[in-house]
């Protein structure tokens, strides 16, 4: 197999990969239009109250309501380690960090 075939089926195993990496990436985006300060500032939002009042802004701007206290509960857990994993991504992306630097040996 020459090394243009290689090339070919890699492009072609790679191509699923790719797209679910771009649907990730987008829900991650998508969440951070929501909430720019995330990018922004994104250490002084670990804080309780600052991820739970983001929560507050969030459930009313897309009127979310639950149907206890304990479901509730549930969705700010989500909230917040979705938050946690938001501004850990970003803190990495602006360390210099790139981890598909091993692609380019492709390009």
């Amino acid at each position: 197999m020459g090394n243009t075939q290689k090339f070919h089926l890699f492009l072609l195993l790679s191509f699923p990969l790719f797209l679910i990496l771009a649907a990730l990436s987008s829900q991650v985006s998508a969440f951070t239009t929501d909430f720019p300060e995330l990018i922004d500032k994104p250490q002084e939002l670990l804080s309780e109250e600052r991820v739970f009042q983001l929560f507050q802004e969030w459930k009313q701007k897309h009127g979310k309501i639950y149907k206890n206290e304990k479901e509730e509960e549930m969705r700010l857990e989500n909230f917040k380690r979705n938050v946690k994993y938001i501004v850990d991504k970003n803190s990495k992306r602006r360390s210099g960090i790139r981890p598909f630097s091993w692609f380019e040996q492709f390009c």
